[in-house]
C-alpha cells in the first residue's frame, strides 16, 4: 500500500519517544540517527524496531567513476552530518585515479576542516596541500567509526582489494 512506509519529519526527542511507544499503530520502526537516538530507542521503545547501532561506511572511487560526482558525494557523505552512523568513515580510491582525485577531495575537505588518516600512498598525494589535515593511518583507523570530521583514506589496486578491505573492516 502507498502509506505502508512513512517518513517522520518531526524529530524532537519528545515526539520521538511518543512515536516509539505507539504499539498497535506502528508495525516496525527503522530509525536513522546517531548514538543518542539509538540509546533512546533502547531505553523507551515499546514497538518493534530494527537498529544497527554503528556504521563504518566506506566509499570506493573506481577508475571509471565520474570524479566530479564522486567529489560531490564525498563532501556530502563526510561533512553534512559527520556524527551519524551513515556518514562516510573510510575512502578507498583506485590507484589509476588517485593522483587526480585525492588532491581535489583533500582541498574540499580542508575547507570543511576534515582530517584525513592516510596510508602511505594517499598521504604522498595530499600532505603538501595547503590547509590539509593529514595524519598517518593506524590499523585501528580502518575500522573506526569516527562520528567526527575525520576519515581514513587508502589507495587500492581495484574493486577486489576494495571489497576485501570493506569485508575486513566494515561494520
Amino acid at each position: 500500500p502507498e502509506d505502508s512506509l512513512i517518513l517522520v519529519e518531526e524529530t524532537s526527542r519528545e515526539s520521538d519517544v511518543e512515536f516509539m511507544r505507539l504499539r498497535g499503530v506502528i508495525d516496525c520502526l527503522i530509525p536513522r540517527g546517531g548514538p543518542s537516538l539509538i540509546q533512546s530507542i533502547l531505553d523507551h521503545a515499546t514497538v518493534p524496531y530494527v537498529i544497527d547501532g554503528d556504521g563504518n561506511c566506506h566509499v570506493y572511487v573506481d577508475e571509471h567513476a565520474d570524479l566530479d560526482m564522486a567529489l560531490s558525494i564525498l563532501v556530502n557523505a563526510k561533512t553534512q552530518r559527520p556524527s551519524v552512523c551513515n556518514a562516510a568513515e573510510s575512502l578507498l580510491v583506485h590507484e589509476a585515479v588517485a593522483a587526480e582525485f585525492l588532491p581535489k577531495i583533500a582541498a574540499l575537505w580542508a575547507e570543511k576542516g576534515v582530517e584525513m588518516r592516510c596510508d602511505a600512498a594517499s598521504r604522498g598525494l595530499v600532505q603538501a596541500l595547503p590547509g590539509s589535515k593529514v595524519k598517518d593511518a593506524t590499523e585501528q583507523d580502518w575500522s573506526e567509526e569516527y562520528l567526527a570530521p575525520i576519515i581514513s583514506v587508502k589507495v587500492v589496486k581495484g574493486v577486489d582489494e576494495a571489497i576485501a578491505h570493506i569485508n575486513r573492516y566494515g561494520s
